[in-house]
């Protein structure tokens, strides 16, 4: 099926991503992985019946199966919520999480507007942030915690190989060779997340 199978991977950035070390091993992985990458492109209208993307260039990309991720925005709730934001993410200052205007209010991760990525070990590390911050709020002390942007993620190159990312702020990012070793750690903390969810671990 592989060799019978052409991927196209369109961006509209100029880059894979913002990240440079991601950035180049997207490029590697595509690269080895016969995926074609098409850069610049925005999608201004999709012809199912004829089955191709209409570009803001007017050039057409052909396909047989279409899998698109729409532009991200923010939650619903957020916009109802009479909070400042920007297509429902609300700015706050990244370090703590707290919005300027309002003193006693904190947004975190998914609903945050700040450069941090949006991945759930990211807002694990910040609400550690959050929470040594809130316990000095009562006795009127300083809060000194400051979140870094650190994250840690796995990043599947097939469904039984996969690295490992972790970086924080500014440093460069840390990407260990794939392994199935750590496909099947992705797997096994997916399964005991839930345990410990439900307090069985």
């Amino acid at each position: 099926m592989q060799e019978r199978t052409e991927l196209v991977y369109a961006t509209p950035e100029s880059t894979l991503h913002p990240r440079e070390e991601l950035a180049r091993w997207m490029e590697d992985t595509f690269a080895r992985l016969g995926v074609h990458v098409e850069r610049n492109v925005r999608p201004v209208a999709v012809h199912p019946e004829e089955r191709y993307i209409e570009t803001h260039l007017g050039t057409r990309i052909p396909f047989d199966l279409f899998v698109s991720i729409p532009p991200h925005r923010g939650a619903r709730v957020v916009e109802a919520a009479n909070l400042p934001h920007s297509n429902g993410f609300v700015p706050v200052d990244p370090a703590t999480g707290r919005l300027p205007e309002r003193d006693n209010v904190y947004v975190i991760c998914d609903a945050a507007l700040t450069p941090w990525c949006k991945t759930g070990s990211t807002a694990h590390f910040m609400a550690e942030t959050l929470v040594e911050n809130l316990v000095h709020r009562p006795e009127d002390r300083e809060e000194i915690a400051r979140f870094d942007g650190n994250t840690a993620f796995f990043l599947f190159e097939s469904f039984d190989r996969a690295s490992f990312v972790t970086f924080a702020g500014e440093e460069g990012a840390r990407i260990s060779p794939p392994s199935p070793l750590f496909a099947a750690a992705k797997f096994a903390y997916d399964e005991a997340y839930w345990l410990e969810v439900l307090g069985l671990i």
